[in-house]
């Protein structure tokens, strides 16, 4: 009888370690997936605001149990969490269903900032009732501290890898309803628990319990379903455009979602097409990443000669210089750089892509559409660009990189600036080392006629890259070119040769593309020739200084290529008159305001729901506890900031967001391990917690 009610107690012990994991490991896979859809439906600078409004959530929950500590006793535990698991996830996949509803709008409005709202709310819901689970079980199991911290942390680890299998298994919405499949799992683990026999009848939680294995089935019911229909939850308003329904390909990744249209026939997909020479129409689909960035992929036989109108591209201006044999691209897309090779001569190509779901469709799914992956001296690889030519022992003639910018927030965090990383001089160095002596390094980005914004910083990047390489005259190296909104920068690692130059020269005169700079002419603007002039990096520095717009050349230390408006812009009329303009200056202000509406929000979320409820227990502990633990938790969350950006390279804004509700989940698990010495004194102390986030996100928000 003793053994039999020594393995009755284990096996409760053990189901209510395995929920508490399951709930950890739900809440962290919930909030990775979110980045995952934000950056589909709305902009990659705004996806770590997930993770922000999922720590104000878990907060919240917290302190709900903090003031209704004589609501949850430890003779009804395992209803409560019971309970409370269920509520998490039933709001987990209404809160995925409204979300992709809500339009939050591109430019800052009352309107956008009631839908933010809105979105943060609906966000903050699932995370609210995490934070009471957690709570409860780390401050009321008769069990360990350490063994339930444990489960918790080894939840949390699992979450992490979990949510990577998830997202590379299905969509992202589908893999936030299976998240709440794993959370009601989760409450029949706590309802068999055995912790306290009471619970309420009658009351709404009640019916939850009495209906807890039907929830579980239909969370189970509803996740299945919609993996198999393209008719069930997924976006519908992406990037402020709604989604189109014609799609005959849409796979979602922890790097991206990728969709490709239907085919249709019209004008071919060019970057920069010569006003000189008409653009034939074809056969294409375009395959767009997370909704907004799109490449065409062309019907392809294997027949060079049909993608004859690639030679009046000005992205191909610098296969004008003949005897280039071997080649690589840097992003490959729909294949359409790697086909231009090819189509110039270029006999060995290697096309680097970090995506493996567009190296699949070339290879497999596309592959009868388009011939990429199966013309001779062709070979493609999945692998981050920098980390494979710091490997690769091979040597170019020529690498292609054209307008690689997907605006997507990456679920991992070791590529979430993937894109910025190969805009630094450190990255530029590395593709110049991989070039032959004569290589050249080509690079095409947005232009706007009579401004300096991308084209400009393009410019100041590869001076300052040629500077660190050694070169007494950076001008000799550099031929930029434009047609329409696209330039074309053509960079070798040896000053241009007369031959070469001559070349350069008169396709650009062919195709009636306008030169912008040339080793043998002056820059058509006083700021691009300032740049292109400097002999080293303080004259560099100087002529990037004093502009509306960021134009120093980004480094690993600071890999903010697009992020180019100054903080004291803002204040500029002029600069703020553009935000009805497109470019880039529009898209920074648009960003900029955005993420100032953002933190509006969190203010007025964090004041409402933690720091007044919480103003007693300042005036019962004494000012001096108030201050202390204030000064110490505001302490972790700038040492967690300062250690994020460097880590992951985040934003300012992003980091300091997720920095600062880093320190009050911590003290989650702070708060129960001590409050079993001394419950009076850390109960209190805890109380401050939230006093410390609000100071932060003071300091933070100036």
């Amino acid at each position: 009888m003793h053994q039999l009610k020594a393995r009755d107690e284990t096996g409760r012990r053990v189901r209510f370690y395995v929920a508490l994991g399951l709930v950890t490991a739900a809440t962290l896979m919930l909030q990775i997936i979110e980045t995952r859809i934000i950056s589909v439906t709305s902009w990659y600078h705004l996806a770590f605001f997930v993770i922000s409004i999922a720590m104000f959530g878990l907060t919240a929950g917290a302190v709900f149990v903090y003031l209704r500590k004589e609501r949850f006793r430890p003779e009804r535990l395992s209803y409560d969490l019971a309970v409370v698991a269920l509520a998490f996830a039933l709001t987990t996949d209404l809160a995925v269903v409204v979300q992709l509803t809500l339009v939050t709008g591109a430019s800052p409005s009352l309107t956008a900032l009631a839908a933010w709202t809105e979105f943060a709310l609906c966000l903050a819901l699932p995370f609210f009732f995490s934070g009471i689970v957690v709570s409860l079980a780390l401050t009321r199991s008769p069990y360990p501290i350490g063994k339930v911290y444990g489960a918790d942390l080894i939840g949390a680890a699992i979450g992490c890898i979990g949510a990577l299998v998830l997202l590379n298994l299905t969509s992202g919405p589908s893999a936030v309803l299976w998240v709440g499949a794993v959370i009601a799992l989760a409450a029949l683990g706590f309802a068999g628990s055995g912790l306290g026999e009471l619970h309420d009848t009658g009351a709404l939680g009640a019916k939850l319990f009495r209906h807890r294995r039907s929830i579980f089935a239909g969370c189970l019911l509803f996740a299945t379903a919609n993996m198999l229909t393209i008719y069930g939850v997924r976006p519908t308003i992406v990037k402020d455009a709604l989604q189109a329904g014609d799609l005959a390909f849409d796979r979602w990744n922890s790097f991206s979602r990728i969709t490709v249209g239907e085919s249709y026939a019209g004008p071919a997909a060019m970057w920069g097409p010569s006003p000189r020479f008409p653009v034939p129409s074809v056969e294409q689909r375009w395959l767009t990443i997370d909704g907004s960035a799109g490449t065409g992929m062309y019907r392809f036989d294997g027949n060079l000669a049909s993608l004859d109108f690639l030679r009046h591209d000005v992205s191909n201006l610098a296969y004008a210089i003949p005897d280039l044999k071997t080649g690589a691209v840097i992003g490959v897309g729909g294949g359409r750089d790697v086909l231009s090779q090819r189509l110039f001569g270029v006999k060995d190509v290697t096309g680097v892509e970090i995506n493996p779901i567009i190296i699949d469709l070339l290879k497999r799914r596309f592959s009868d559409y388009t011939a990429i992956a199966t013309l001779d001296g062709v070979k493609l690889e999945v692998d981050e660009a920098r980390s494979w030519f710091a490997r690769t022992p091979r040597f170019f003639d020529v690498i292609q990189m054209s307008l690689i910018d997907t605006w997507a927030a990456t679920g991992a965090g070791a590529f979430t600036l993937t894109e910025n990383g190969l805009y630094t001089v450190e990255a530029w160095q590395r593709f110049l080392g991989r070039l032959n002596p004569d290589g050249l390094f080509t690079v095409s980005r947005w232009y706007a006629l009579d401004e300096v914004d991308e084209t400009g910083r393009m410019v100041s990047l590869a001076v300052a890259t040629l500077l660190a390489n050694g070169a007494a005259e950076p001008r000799r190296h550099l031929f930029l070119a434009a047609s329409g909104n696209i330039a074309t920068l053509v960079m070798s690692k040896s000053p241009l040769s007369p031959a070469a130059l001559a070349a350069l020269k008169d396709a650009a005169k062919t195709h009636e593309f306008p030169v912008l700079l040339s080793p043998d002419s002056a820059a058509p603007t006083a700021e691009l020739e300032k740049i292109v002039s400097a002999k080293d990096r303080s004259t560099l520095d100087q002529a990037t200084a004093g502009f509306h717009l960021d134009l120093t050349p980004p480094t690993d230390a600071r890999p903010f290529f697009f992020n180019q408006l100054t903080f004291f812009s803002l204040f500029d009329a002029d600069v703020l008159a553009r935000l009805a303009h497109a470019g880039v200056v529009a898209g920074n202000l648009v960003a900029t305001l955005t993420l100032t509406m953002l933190v509006l929000i969190s203010l007025v979320l964090v004041g409402a729901t933690i720091v007044v409820p919480l103003q007693s227990t300042v005036r019962e502990t004494g000012w001096e506890l108030a201050v202390g633990g204030t000064v110490y938790f505001a302490l972790i969350g700038i040492g967690f900031s300062a250690w994020h950006r460097s880590a992951c390279g985040l934003p300012g804004p992003a980091s300091s967001w997720s920095g600062g509700w880093r320190a009050p989940a911590t003290c989650l698990h702070c708060r129960s391990g001590c409050r079993r010495s001394s419950p009076a004194s850390m109960e209190q102390a805890f109380s401050f917690v939230p006093a410390s986030v609000f100071l932060s996100w003071r300091r933070q928000a100036s």
